[in-house]
Protein backbone atom coordinates (compact mmCIF):
# COMPACT_ATOMS: atom_id res chain seq x y z
CA UNK A 1 0.00 0.00 0.00
CA UNK A 2 1.38 3.43 -0.93
CA UNK A 3 1.89 6.13 1.72
CA UNK A 4 -1.01 8.08 0.18
CA UNK A 5 -3.31 5.04 0.34
CA UNK A 6 -2.34 4.52 4.00
CA UNK A 7 -3.10 8.16 4.75
CA UNK A 8 -6.48 7.99 3.02
CA UNK A 9 -7.26 4.78 4.90
CA UNK A 10 -6.58 6.59 8.21
CA UNK A 11 -8.94 9.39 7.13
CA UNK A 12 -11.61 6.77 6.40
CA UNK A 13 -11.00 5.14 9.81
CA UNK A 14 -11.63 8.53 11.44
CA UNK A 15 -14.73 9.01 9.26
CA UNK A 16 -13.28 12.15 7.74
CA UNK A 17 -14.38 12.95 4.19
CA UNK A 18 -11.85 13.62 1.44
CA UNK A 19 -11.84 14.13 -2.31
CA UNK A 20 -9.35 14.52 -5.15
CA UNK A 21 -8.69 18.03 -6.41
CA UNK A 22 -10.43 18.62 -9.74
CA UNK A 23 -7.53 20.51 -11.32
CA UNK A 24 -4.42 18.89 -9.82
CA UNK A 25 -4.30 15.08 -9.89
CA UNK A 26 -1.49 15.06 -7.27
CA UNK A 27 -3.60 16.94 -4.71
CA UNK A 28 -6.35 15.75 -2.35
CA UNK A 29 -8.57 17.78 -0.02
CA UNK A 30 -9.94 16.53 3.31
CA UNK A 31 -11.32 17.58 6.67
CA UNK A 32 -8.33 18.18 8.92
CA UNK A 33 -8.11 15.49 11.64
CA UNK A 34 -6.31 17.86 14.02
CA UNK A 35 -8.82 20.73 14.13
CA UNK A 36 -11.80 19.06 12.37
CA UNK A 37 -12.70 22.40 10.84
CA UNK A 38 -15.95 21.99 8.89
CA UNK A 39 -14.71 22.06 5.31
CA UNK A 40 -11.97 20.63 3.20
CA UNK A 41 -9.17 22.62 4.84
CA UNK A 42 -6.50 19.90 4.68
CA UNK A 43 -4.45 19.74 1.49
CA UNK A 44 -2.64 16.47 0.82
CA UNK A 45 0.10 16.76 -1.80
CA UNK A 46 1.20 13.42 -3.25
CA UNK A 47 4.99 13.24 -3.34
CA UNK A 48 7.57 10.48 -3.92
CA UNK A 49 7.88 9.97 -0.16
CA UNK A 50 5.31 10.62 2.49
CA UNK A 51 2.42 12.85 1.42
CA UNK A 52 2.83 16.54 2.36
CA UNK A 53 0.02 17.75 4.67
CA UNK A 54 -1.06 21.39 4.94
CA UNK A 55 -4.02 22.76 6.90
CA UNK A 56 -5.01 25.96 5.14
CA UNK A 57 -7.67 27.26 7.53
CA UNK A 58 -6.41 26.99 11.10
CA UNK A 59 -2.72 26.39 10.44
CA UNK A 60 -2.37 22.99 12.11
CA UNK A 61 1.19 21.73 11.78
CA UNK A 62 1.99 18.60 9.84
CA UNK A 63 3.08 16.96 13.13
CA UNK A 64 -0.31 17.78 14.72
CA UNK A 65 -2.13 16.35 11.71
CA UNK A 66 -0.09 13.14 11.70
CA UNK A 67 -0.51 12.77 15.48
CA UNK A 68 -4.30 13.13 15.13
CA UNK A 69 -4.32 10.46 12.43
CA UNK A 70 -2.21 8.17 14.62
CA UNK A 71 -4.77 8.26 17.45
CA UNK A 72 -7.04 5.25 17.51
CA UNK A 73 -10.20 6.09 15.58
CA UNK A 74 -12.37 4.80 18.45
CA UNK A 75 -10.70 7.21 20.88
CA UNK A 76 -11.19 9.97 18.37
CA UNK A 77 -14.88 9.11 17.96
CA UNK A 78 -15.40 9.03 21.75
CA UNK A 79 -13.77 12.47 22.05
CA UNK A 80 -16.06 13.81 19.30
CA UNK A 81 -19.15 12.36 21.01
CA UNK A 82 -18.12 13.84 24.35
CA UNK A 83 -17.80 17.27 22.72
CA UNK A 84 -21.22 16.86 21.09
CA UNK A 85 -22.69 15.82 24.46
CA UNK A 86 -21.23 18.91 26.15
CA UNK A 87 -22.77 21.10 23.42
CA UNK A 88 -26.14 19.35 23.77
CA UNK A 89 -26.10 19.78 27.55
CA UNK A 90 -25.37 23.50 27.16
CA UNK A 91 -28.32 23.84 24.76
CA UNK A 92 -30.57 21.88 27.13
CA UNK A 93 -29.56 24.11 30.06
CA UNK A 94 -30.36 27.19 27.98
CA UNK A 95 -33.76 25.73 27.10
CA UNK A 96 -34.40 25.00 30.79
CA UNK A 97 -33.69 28.62 31.71
CA UNK A 98 -35.99 29.92 28.96
CA UNK A 99 -38.77 27.51 30.00
CA UNK A 100 -38.48 28.60 33.64
CA UNK A 101 -38.75 32.25 32.60
CA UNK A 102 -41.80 31.50 30.42
CA UNK A 103 -43.43 29.68 33.33
CA UNK A 104 -42.90 32.67 35.63
CA UNK A 105 -44.40 35.02 33.03
CA UNK A 106 -47.41 32.72 32.53
CA UNK A 107 -47.97 32.43 36.28
CA UNK A 108 -47.88 36.23 36.59
CA UNK A 109 -50.38 36.61 33.75
CA UNK A 110 -52.71 34.07 35.37
CA UNK A 111 -52.53 35.85 38.73
CA UNK A 112 -53.23 39.18 37.05
CA UNK A 113 -56.21 37.79 35.15
CA UNK A 114 -57.56 36.18 38.31
CA UNK A 115 -57.37 39.51 40.20
CA UNK A 116 -59.25 41.28 37.42
CA UNK A 117 -62.05 38.71 37.32
CA UNK A 118 -62.75 38.62 41.07
CA UNK A 119 -65.77 40.88 41.80
CA UNK A 120 -65.20 43.48 44.44
CA UNK A 121 -67.58 43.43 47.36
CA UNK A 122 -69.32 46.67 48.19
CA UNK A 123 -70.21 47.48 51.68
CA UNK A 124 -73.94 47.44 52.15
CA UNK A 125 -75.04 50.59 53.96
Amino acid sequence: MSPLDTLLERLRAHRLPYEPDRRDHHLWRAVCPACRFAGYSLLIRETRGAPKLTCTTTGCSEDEIRAALAVDSLQSRVADLEAQLADALAVAEGARVVAAQALRVAEGAIRGAARESVPTLRAVA
